[in-house]
């Protein structure tokens, strides 16, 4: 009996050292910091929550220890042991024993969610050596009894390896993990106690600014390795050099301002990374432009970062918001910023009077363009019609009045394409209804196009033109008018004054016609008549325009007409009274001796139309 409570003792003995020297995260472990279950250790495992991750824990040896050689230092026994959830946390036990000193919390293995990407990566390939914590002493939290609080993060692995070859000691252990604090400007961040949570997610219930920062930061690092396609290893690598300094350099800096505004504008983010500092996004062009269609429009962001420009590497997304048939290059609207802050791409339509509103996105922040419209300088922009002659010739000696459109360009320097359609249309008239138009006719290289108008009846026509479409430029109306043909203008010519004590003996005169198109007279076509009745009159007719009369009578005759002119008019002219005039030449009027009578002029009497 004796030996078998001596054995049942010695195994107790074994499962209480069990329990102080491991246990897995779901240990029952124990609340306080001196019990024989030893101090419980909660916390997260965060780049995003790791998942199946391992915990082990090694005491950081004091100086007051033993052996005394290279101490104070890292322990490389595993004093406890636990994995992560698939939140990210854990629980261990620490041993009994342990009351006083640091620990050093190490993650390897697990999976976690990358928040820059949204895909499952392993902490092996990212972190060949794990992420550590380093805490700098439990004896507080073993002498209260209370549960130790320790995440472990990328940042609290930054904080172990800015520890060099320095010895881990309280006060080096605390001043790392500040350096880090400061470092990243994580202010009121406890980068060992503080829990962060997944960035992609809503965050939870009571969560703290802390919290929120903390979580935007981790998120950070992951869009920083994202941008620049390296690992964490590799982004530590480049962070150290600083986290010594205390102060992140600008290049550093400027990739972590890239990061912040690029992951805020990734869609992932659901902790409202766009406010963490004041952004803006200006887009031009800010007002109304109109561009040729086929041309390029360029469209250019400027992103403001807390009150200066980006730094080069933002990541823009422009779309377009509004308008169909518009192409944006490079095609998927996505660009970077230059170290100017701006970022730009190109607005090509071929669709004549499309409208857009293109809308940049950086930052979580957007800026709108004005509204851009590419135009058909090409297309028909105006249209003048012309008439001519202004007064047509019903049937039987027909004569049609021409009508011509000259299409003008929308736009300055634009052409009108030969072969543009013209549609001519009767709009109103008396004649209206006996009118025609030729067919549809299109414009030659000069924008021209012609047609001809007839009407079987005497009246008035009203005509316009069209041309275009979409829209549709009419032109002015032209009125016209359509008569039977005239052949003959009969012109009478007179003398006039008064005689005194003396008659008239001869009389020198020219009859103009001006112009005197389609106008023709012979000798024949000219007769002395009225008061000149029975006078020689000799006409010279060889120029139509001017025609020289010769009257002479030696009985004498009074004042008055003297002569009738018959002009003989062409189709299709139509001359008026307007157009012939008389005037003295030579001798002028003299009387039956040849002495020249003063106060006798001459003039039109009448001209008649038929």
């Amino acid at each position: 009996m004796r030996l078998k409570n001596v054995f049942g003792i010695l195994l107790s003995l074994f499962a209480l050292v069990i329990v102080g020297c491991g246990g897995g995260g779901d240990s029952a472990g124990g609340g306080g910091g001196g019990g024989v279950s030893g101090t419980v250790v909660s916390g997260s495992a965060v780049k995003g929550p790791v998942i199946g991750g391992t915990i082990q824990a090694f005491e950081i040896i004091s100086s007051a220890s033993t052996p005394r050689t290279n101490i104070p230092r890292i322990g490389t026994t595993v004093i406890a042991t636990g994995s992560t959830a698939a939140d990210g946390s854990f629980s261990l036990v620490l041993p009994p024993t342990l009351k006083n000193g640091g620990v050093l919390f190490k993650l390897t293995n697990g999976t976690y969610k990358d928040e820059a990407t949204g895909t499952t990566r392993n902490v092996v390939d990212q972190a060949a050596g794990g992420l550590r914590a380093a805490f700098s002493n439990i004896s507080g939290t073993v002498r209260r009894g209370d549960v130790l609080t320790v995440n472990v993060t990328p940042f609290t692995e930054l904080g172990v390896q800015t520890l060099g070859a320095a010895a881990p000691t309280d006060a080096a252990i605390k001043a790392a993990n500040a350096r880090v604090v400061t470092t990243f400007g994580l202010t009121g961040i406890d980068i060992l106690k503080t829990k962060p949570f997944d960035a992609t997610t809503t965050p939870p219930a009571g969560a703290t600014q802390a919290q929120t920062d903390y979580s935007q930061a981790l998120a950070i690092l992951s869009q920083r390795q994202k941008d620049s396609s390296i690992t964490l290893d590799q982004l530590n690598a480049l962070l150290l050099p600083d986290v010594n300094a205390g102060v992140l350099s600008v290049a550093n800096s400027n990739a972590a301002i890239v990061a912040e505004l690029n992951f805020a504008n990734s869609g992932f983010d659901k902790t409202n990374l766009a406010n963490h500092h004041p952004v803006t996004v200006s887009v031009t062009p800010a007002t109304p432009t109109t561009a040729v269609i086929n041309s390029t429009v360029t469209i250019t962001a400027t992103v403001i970062h807390n009150g200066v420009p980006a730094p080069a590497g933002v990541i823009v997304n422009f779309s377009i918001q509004s308008g169909l048939g518009g192409t944006l290059s490079p095609a998927s609207g996505i660009t970077t910023t230059n170290a100017s802050g701006v970022a730009s791409v190109t607005l090509t339509s071929a669709t004549d009077a499309a409208a857009y509103v293109v809308t940049a996105a950086a930052g979580g922040h957007t800026g709108d363009t004005a509204l851009i419209t590419f135009a058909n300088p090409n297309k028909p922009g105006a249209i003048t019609l012309a008439a001519n002659p202004a007064t047509g010739v019903i049937p039987p000696n027909q004569v049609p009045i021409t009508l011509t459109a000259t299409v003008t360009p929308a736009g300055v320097g634009g052409t009108i394409a030969t072969g543009t359609p013209v549609t001519f249309t009767i709009t109103g008239g008396t004649a209206a209804a006996s009118a025609t138009i030729s067919a549809v006719t299109t414009t030659n290289a000069a924008g021209v196009a012609t047609a001809t108008l007839n009407s079987t009846v005497a009246g008035t026509v009203t005509v316009n033109a069209r041309a275009g479409t979409a829209p549709i430029v009419t032109s002015n109306t032209v009125s016209v008018s359509f008569i039977s043909q005239p052949t003959l203008a009969i012109v009478k010519v007179r003398t006039t004054g008064t005689l005194v004590g003396t008659i008239i003996g001869g009389i020198n005169a020219i009859v103009s016609a001006a112009p005197s198109t389609g106008l023709s007279i012979a000798p024949a076509d000219i007769t002395a008549s009225g008061a000149g009745a029975g006078s020689t009159l000799i006409p010279n007719t060889t120029n139509v325009a001017s025609i020289n009369l010769a009257l002479i009578n030696t009985a004498g005759i009074l004042v008055g007409e003297f002569a009738t002119l018959n002009y003989h008019i062409a189709a299709g002219n139509f001359p008026v009274a307007g157009n012939f005039t008389v005037a003295l030449t030579g001798a002028g009027v003299i009387d039956t001796v040849g002495a020249n009578i003063p106060g006798i002029a001459v003039s039109v009497l009448s001209v008649t139309i038929q």
